[in-house]
């Protein structure tokens, strides 16, 4: 009876470390310096759109608003309403011009790039 008691007993406390372990915050993905100042220097820019065609495509009204901080700015917004995979397809839009950044941005992954959009 015993050696049963004490199964069940670590069962039950496996369990509930195991939910416990689910509820608890995950780390946020780390972002690299160059994939980080890719992302610092397009909030800062509202110089001309290099790519009007991907505006077009996210988000048109920055075309005439702050063009690449502008699509920061909303991809931070689609970040606060849970819409991850716009904020990721916005951030990729700036920098439209910079196939390199874009696969840096790409390779840090949607989750990652969030991450930062909501810490910044």
């Amino acid at each position: 009876m015993l050696k049963y008691r004490m199964v069940f007993t670590g069962m039950a406390l496996a369990t509930v470390l195991g939910v416990a372990s689910l509820a608890a915050p995950r780390p946020a993905a780390a972002i690299d310096s160059e994939v980080e100042a890719h992302m610092v220097g397009a909030a800062g820019d509202s110089g001309a759109p290099d790519c009007p065609q991907e505006y077009i495509g996210t988000y048109p009204v920055c075309l005439v608003s702050g063009n690449r901080s502008c699509l920061m700015r909303e991809a931070r917004a689609r970040v606060r309403d849970g819409d991850y995979d716009m904020a990721f397809r916005l951030v990729l839009a700036t920098q439209c011009h910079n196939a390199g950044a874009q696969q840096k941005i790409a390779a840090a992954g949607r989750q990652a790039v969030c991450e930062w959009l909501k810490a910044h």
